[in-house]
């Protein structure tokens, strides 16, 4: 069921209240208000008395998540459209909407929490705002508008300086990993803060594996890709590794997939018939997935022998660390992530050779690292990507932000 855009009982602020530099700090979020990233970045200031929250984002929601933010001392507004110069009168009517939420709820800062196409908002507000890169935003979308086809080259290089001036004027930036930061400066000349989204490494490490892993996979040896099943995240690659496993190995193991909830379903079909085919002509026990919870995924890592994530491009993937959290071998891309937290870690592949991404793989079965220098990992990303660490960076942004705005205001 679809609600009705009309959340004004659900409200937690009292409107008419006037704010004073002591107030709470009320801050819009502009997002993927269902997405679980997204949700790791509010909720740790949803959970704080110094915060007023409010969430909008680009497409209709459901009830269910209406309350479950609700229940997160979230307030979800109803949402704006998706942006679109083929569309000026309906940019008109979302833009005048986020004026109208900044207006009624005295939004003190917009933070946008993935820059395409979010950001493109914030050239039409006064408000000061935050923005956060998070990974295929700034090192796939923004330079691909550069290399336009020459009928779409004037409306890309138009959007592209639209962004721009977005990153140019922010009050500040951050992005989820160095790449990102060196990616912004390189196109924008800005400087942005690393701050990743991090993961909750206590909380996987006191995990029961057991009674959070699903009923499909009890029991059996895992192999575990956890990146959904679209074509950024190289799953076809992973097959074609897969294919040149001993028979040994695909006996013993079982293959664990994730469909996710969005994809491409002729790319998810050709996996799947390839899966299955594998299946008839190899003996390949493999598993799809449609989704997992939080605790199922912590869960999952901690029971899999191996984890592995191919992607073509990627931040600092919250997937990986919480894999090296729990404490499972892992096998990633060879992409330029952060040294502090991939170096010396995980086993590392090249995107175009599968016989190396299988020796890979059979090198971790046969021989994998023991308990102590899982351990060590486990550890290091304790110290460099812990959910709890990283989010006090934001905080205190966010706090000189308020204070600073505070002491101008008092000026007059």
């Amino acid at each position: 069921m679809v609600l009705k855009q009309n959340f004004s009982k659900i409200s937690r602020t009292k409107n008419n209240e006037q704010r004073t530099p002591n107030k709470k700090m009320n801050i819009l979020y502009i997002c993927t208000p269902n997405s679980i990233h997204d949700q790791k970045w509010m909720n740790y200031f949803a959970e704080k008395k110094e915060y007023n929250i409010f969430v909008v984002g680009e497409s209709r929601y459901s009830e269910d998540l209406v309350q479950e933010l609700a229940d997160k001392n979230m307030e979800l507004l109803p949402s704006i459209v998706s942006f679109s110069i083929a569309h000026p009168l309906k940019n008109y009517q979302s833009i005048q909407q986020l004026k109208g939420y900044i207006r009624k709820y005295k939004i003190d800062l917009v933070h946008v929490l993935f820059a395409t196409p979010y950001a493109l908002w914030t050239n039409y507000i006064k408000t000061p705002y935050f923005i956060t890169t998070r990974g295929s935003d700034v090192l796939v979308v923004l330079p691909e508008l550069k290399k336009a086809p020459v009928y779409k080259r004037i409306y890309f290089n138009w959007l592209y300086n639209r962004f721009k001036k977005a990153f140019k004027k922010a009050q500040k930036v951050t992005s989820t990993s160095e790449l990102q930061q060196s990616k912004i400066k390189e196109m924008f000349q800005v400087k942005a803060d690393v701050i990743r989204t991090g993961v909750e490494v206590e909380q996987i490490l006191q995990l029961d594996a057991e009674a959070h892993l699903p009923v499909q996979l009890q029991k059996k040896e895992l192999v575990f890709s956890p990146r959904f099943m679209s074509d950024i995240y190289n799953i076809s690659y992973q097959i074609d590794a897969i294919e040149l496993l001993s028979q040994e190995i695909h006996k013993k193991y079982t293959f664990v997939f994730i469909k996710g909830k969005s994809f491409n379903q002729a790319y998810l079909d050709a996996q799947l018939e390839r899966l299955n085919q594998n299946e008839t002509k190899l003996g390949l026990d493999f598993i799809v997935l449609d989704y997992l919870t939080q605790k199922e995924l912590w869960a999952t890592f901690k029971k899999a022998k191996l984890t592995i994530m191919t992607p073509k491009s990627d931040g600092t993937p919250n997937s990986a660390l919480e894999a090296m959290a729990a404490r499972s071998p892992l096998i990633v891309s060879d992409l330029p992530y952060d040294k502090v937290l991939f170096e010396n870690t995980c086993g590392k592949v090249p995107l175009n050779s599968a016989p190396t991404l299988a020796d890979s793989i059979t090198n971790l079965l046969l021989n994998p690292p023991k308990p102590e220098e899982l351990k060590r990992i486990s550890d290091n990303v304790q110290e460099y990507g812990n959910r709890q660490v990283e989010m006090v960076k934001l905080e205190k942004l966010y706090d000189n932000f308020y204070s600073q705005k505070s002491k101008d205001s008092s000026v007059f």
